[in-house]
């Protein structure tokens, strides 16, 4: 569900460079971040080839583990990231 949303968002930016996705991708994550941390719980959003993508609520971050490495990304690092094609679901 949410990557079909983050992946018709960015081919929308890919046929109108001028298409503003950045806010409408915050929206939608927030919103699952604030959730997430109403009730404390850790929330797998999607996946990136194969790795989940998670929201902690300790940590505050989003995370990412793949092939030994850790992404720790603050909501506007991850929107950042996946306007310009990094992140995306697979």
């Amino acid at each position: 569900m949410l990557s079909e949303v983050i992946l018709e968002l960015v081919s929308t930016q890919q046929k109108d460079p001028y298409a503003l996705i950045w806010r409408r991708l915050f929206v939608i994550l927030y919103k699952i971040k604030r959730n997430a941390d109403l009730k404390g719980d850790t929330v797998t959003l999607y996946q990136v080839n194969g790795y989940d993508m998670i929201y902690t609520p300790d940590e505050r971050k989003f995370k990412l583990q793949a092939e030994g490495i850790t992404f720790n990304l603050k909501i506007d690092e991850l929107v950042t990231g996946i306007c310009e094609g990094r992140f995306l679901p697979s």
